[in-house]
């Protein structure tokens, strides 16, 4: 009988240790998002998970976590951008308060206004569809999203009116901008701007954090793609060879192997010619070369196509012929 149970303590302890081990395993499946290349672990992935929708109101993470100078310049934080919002990690508050969220909205809002100023939308007072909060006005789908997405407690009170910039309407909260987007469907015409990734430039924070994880199987994976495209000579003759090269990435600056590229070559005089490149390597990288013979002396303007799976990008370049 002894011997017995022993041996079914020693199973339980197996059994028990088993179910420790996947449990460890799926975190850390749930911490890793193949979006983005990043992890999110310990204290972030909690506070990231306490709301219902995570990647709709915070977004994928974009960077490792990495410490910057606390307050007092004599501490340090953790924090840890994701596409909307930096999450914080303080060590010396209180438990329940150790991880909070930058106010971006403040940051950004604040160098906007010193480089490139919104123009505030007159909003009729006392509209029904309207509720001021903290004296400002947050009105209708704004007002809407507000509500349904945690109200104070998520974004921070409206630091600023309706704005108009660069013929966006935004409306900004301590911790989120709004964008009104028409052309989507309704009901999903409010989104949030990516402040992480605006912040972490303004910031001028160091590029190597954005790298994806290194180890484990990390996947391409695509949820948009990014072209940059050049010429080897932004001035050429007209009995010369230009060549054209252009880089196909996905959002996390990855290279897009295989991707599909073309051009019009709208020339001077009126003419354009379809180009259809090779496919890029494993670097990303296409090019192609093409003479200008007899090319009028002008402005020649190239607009470019990428396609990768279902993802499209288009840009556009130019060169001169001077003689």
């Amino acid at each position: 009988m002894r011997l017995y149970r022993v041996i079914i303590v020693c199973l339980a302890l197996l059994a028990s240790s088993f179910l420790i081990k996947n449990s460890f395993a799926q975190n850390e499946e749930v911490g890793y998002y193949q979006q983005t290349g990043h992890r999110v672990s310990q204290e972030f992935l909690t506070a990231y998970y306490s709301i219902p929708a995570p990647e709709k109101i915070y977004g994928y993470p974009i960077t490792q976590a990495f410490s910057i100078p606390a307050a007092d310049g004599v501490s340090q934080l953790q924090v840890q951008y994701f596409e909307h919002v930096r999450f914080e990690y303080d060590p010396q508050k209180p438990a329940e308060v150790q991880v909070s969220l930058s106010p971006l909205g403040v940051y950004v809002y604040d160098y906007a206004q010193s480089h490139n100023p919104g123009a505030p939308l007159a909003v009729t007072p006392g509209l029904a569809a309207c509720r001021e909060i903290n004296t400002h006005q947050v009105c209708y789908a704004f007002l809407d999203f507000f509500d349904t997405n945690g109200g104070i407690s998520q974004f921070g009170y409206p630091i600023s009116e309706v704005e108009d910039e660069d013929g966006l309407m935004v409306q900004y909260f301590q911790r989120a901008r709004f964008e009104w987007r028409p052309e989507k469907p309704a009901g999903e015409r409010v989104v949030l701007s990516n402040l992480g990734e605006m912040y972490f430039q303004i910031a001028k924070e160091d590029p190597h954090y954005k790298m994806p994880a290194s180890g484990g199987d990390i996947l391409l994976v695509v949820t948009s793609l990014k072209i940059d495209a050049f010429v080897e000579r932004a001035v050429i003759g007209n009995e010369d060879t230009q060549t054209l090269y252009v880089i196909v990435s996905n959002q996390n600056g990855q290279p897009a192997p295989e991707a599909a590229v073309s051009f019009d070559l709208l020339l001077a005089n009126g003419e354009t010619n379809t180009v259809k490149m090779p496919l890029t390597d494993s670097n990303g990288i296409t090019q192609i070369s093409f003479p200008t013979q007899n090319q009028s002396i002008g402005i020649n303007f190239i607009p470019i196509q990428a396609s990768y799976d279902k993802f499209s990008q288009k840009t556009t370049i130019s060169y001169r012929v001077w003689w």
